[in-house]
């Protein structure tokens, strides 16, 4: 009998989006499955890290920012590396802070090489910060000082001038960030926002222009959802007049498929509707959403989180997981497991472990093996399994582990509640909030059932549950799944109706397994008969040996 843990889950998809909006000669090419994040990154850094990334499964690396952004040194900071000055544009007439344009030449030859392809990241919604919010906000009431500022907008930003921008509008109050102002606003007050007049449009398309003909065949269009359909339907004619079959999408930082839907037939989008609910049933332990996944697409950008939702605090508490929080890793193989889409990974996740095991680097390479065997579809399957103890802990009462849970969640609404408190925007908070409510609610539901089973000292009553959940992809491969954070055990396994047979080799911890010809379990690391135990919030990735 085999004790094993490793972090996973999975799902299927009802599409939100509409699956035919895109016309074939704006598909994206669909054998870019996988793309590493080379998060704020220099360029000279990746080159040797081609070898190791392909053989992991990826097709495409995605740069930060490539043009000139604002220095540190500048802005009251004493090195570089801030990630988010990338995304303050001073000049996109120059290739310069990650890499030279020659260094760019040379990463896109290696990758092209070795059959991956380099994306890059373009910030076209605005330049960077010239004044605070406050700055602004004084102007409105200062001919002066806003003359003061805008002179400031245009020594900054030259050939640009003022008639190259919106007038300013503050954005940062909830409705203006996702109503009609979003486009014209200045976000959050501070974004010199630009308008797309024929100058900037002209600037922006030689940008373009140099990247693909340093041998970019990838664009990701940052903060999407604040420029007008119409200006992103131009920069995508223009990308595919010169390259037709480029990878393209859209950053719109949404949970609304409506907002997504109005650029979807342009181009792609990012997944954060897929993302958060991932999230939601991770903390829920509800293996039956499973069935209710939501896709914007079968060819959405997917991610378990991103920079955004690491990087950014408020968003990482609110909307995503915190940065060391290992249950992102469920989310993180369930999207892998998933024959659609294109799946983004961040560096850090990239290179996660847990237990001396990199079960991402192993999801991906599980993802990969499936596409080139050409796997059909998941298919989910469900077990009732019983809640058992490992071996050392078979005296245990088996109620008792929901009190480290119950901590845990405790914890987790002391810190929420802590950063609702400091959070600016009304809609950040509220969020929050509602997710406090909704753990508070989960903790009283636990503790109304473990009075309940001490009541009638029934042992029973918390030792079975459907937790167990396997996708199966034909005959290649499945993942057997634990998504409660109690041990299971089954005391046999078979995967009715699936084409699963032969022998498996799990890949994360290297063991075999053999299901006959009724589809069952008759081997399991060498053993027949017995049961097989499962550890908490845990998954095994098999792939049929040839």
């Amino acid at each position: 009998m085999i004790l094993l843990a490793f972090f996973v889950l999975l799902g299927t998809f009802p599409v939100y989006g509409n699956t035919n909006m895109l016309s074939d000669s704006n598909r994206n090419p669909s054998c870019i499955k996988t793309i590493y994040h080379a998060f704020n990154m220099r360029i000279n850094s990746l080159h040797d890290k081609l070898d190791s990334l392909r053989n992991t499964g990826y097709d495409a690396i995605q740069l930060s920012p490539l043009q000139k952004s604002i220095h540190m040194a500048n802005a009251g900071f004493e090195c570089g590396s801030e990630w988010w000055a990338r995304y303050q544009p001073v000049s996109h007439e120059h290739i310069e802070g990650l890499g030279s344009l020659e260094d760019l030449q040379r990463l896109c030859n290696n990758a092209r090489e070795k059959g991956m392809i380099v994306i890059a990241d373009v910030v076209f919604n605005h330049m960077a910060v010239v004044a605070s919010r406050d700055e602004w906000h004084r102007s409105e009431k200062d001919s002066k000082h806003r003359e003061h500022l805008l002179k400031r907008l245009e020594e900054r930003f030259a050939p640009l001038t003022r008639a190259d921008f919106h007038p300013w509008k503050d954005c940062s109050r909830d409705p203006d960030w996702d109503n009609e102002n979003r486009f014209e606003g200045w976000g959050a007050g501070e974004w010199s926002d630009l308008k797309p007049t024929e100058k900037v449009l002209s600037i922006h398309k030689k940008h373009l222009d140099v990247l693909m003909s340093a041998g970019v065949r990838g664009f990701r269009f940052d903060a999407a959802k604040h420029i007008r359909p119409s200006t992103l339907k131009l920069y995508v004619d223009h990308i595919r007049s010169k390259q037709a079959d480029c990878f393209i999408y859209f950053e719109v930082l949404s949970g609304d498929p409506n907002m997504h839907a109005e650029t979807m037939s342009i181009a792609e989008s990012t997944d954060f509707l897929l993302c958060w609910r991932l999230r939601d049933i991770i903390l829920g332990q509800n293996s039956r959403m499973l069935h209710d996944l939501p896709e914007l697409s079968p060819y959405s950008v997917r991610f378990a989180r991103n920079h955004d939702t690491i990087m950014n605090q408020e968003m990482a508490h609110s909307m995503g997981y915190r940065r060391d929080d290992h249950r992102c890793i469920l989310a993180w193989v369930i999207i892998m497991a998933i024959d659609t889409g294109t799946v983004l990974v961040f560096p850090e996740d990239h290179d996660f472990h847990h237990q001396d095991k990199q079960p991402v680097k192993k999801a991906i390479a599980f993802r990969k093996e499936m596409y080139l065997r050409q796997a059909p579809p998941h298919r989910l399957h469900f077990f009732n399994a019983t809640d058992t103890p490992p071996a050392d802990e078979k005296h245990a009462p088996p109620c008792q582990s929901a009190t480290a849970e119950q901590e845990e969640l405790m914890k987790d609404c002391a810190e929420l509640e802590s950063f609702a408190a400091q959070a600016q925007r009304q809609r950040v908070k509220r969020i929050m909030l509602d997710h406090v409510s909704s753990m508070r609610a989960h903790l009283q539901h636990e503790d109304s059932k473990r009075l309940h089973k001490r009541k009638h000292h029934s042992i029973n009553d918390c030792r079975v549950h459907d937790q167990v959940v396997a996708m199966t992809r034909g005959e290649h491969g499945f993942i057997l799944m634990n998504m409660s954070k109690k041990w299971a055990e089954l005391k046999s396994m078979a995967f009715e109706g699936s084409e699963l047979v032969g022998h498996y080799k799990e890949q994360v911890f290297g063991f075999g397994i053999e299901i006959d010809e009724a589809h069952a379990v008759s081997s399991w690391a060498g053993t027949r008969g017995g049961s097989i135990k499962i550890g908490p919030q845990t998954a095994l990735i098999f792939i049929k040996q040839k």
